[in-house]
């Protein structure tokens, strides 16, 4: 059995350790040497094992890292709610990291507030400054 690159399903399964083996610093060479295959052969298993690997859009990786904390959460509740002092730690961790995915920064509660504040007062000086222009035009 072949894939859509020609090359056999277990050749396939040699093609990772081979490009693990190019990751490690091996030659081309070396591995088709070590394996006692010809050199397009090792680059064929070679390349289509990069052709395999799939790049997620971070959009997609995102969601799935979400997942993946949503599940740890779900754990460490459990064993924080048992009284496991250490799972209460890393419960906090993971809900920070899930906090960062959900778009919230790690700043503090003070920085967080402050800000608020700053905007508030900036909105209120723009709707002064439009109530302002108003009465101006109403009243020439």
């Amino acid at each position: 059995m072949t894939d859509s690159n020609g090359v056999s399903v277990a050749a396939r399964a040699r093609g990772a350790p081979m490009l693990d083996q190019v990751a490690a610093g091996k030659s081309i060479d070396h591995i088709a040497g070590t394996q006692r295959l010809a050199r397009r052969r090792v680059e064929k298993y070679v390349s289509a094992e990069l052709k395999a690997m799939a790049i997620w859009p971070a959009r997609d990786y995102a969601k799935i890292q979400i997942r993946r904390l949503e599940a740890l959460v779900d754990k460490l509740s459990e064993k924080a709610d048992g009284g496991d002092f250490n799972a209460v730690d890393r419960l906090l961790k993971v809900l920070d990291r899930l906090d960062r995915y959900h778009g919230f920064s790690s700043r503090s509660l003070p920085e967080v507030v402050e800000e608020a504040n700053e905007n508030r007062r900036l909105f209120k000086k723009i709707l002064q400054a439009l109530d302002n222009r108003h009465s101006a035009q109403t009243n020439p």
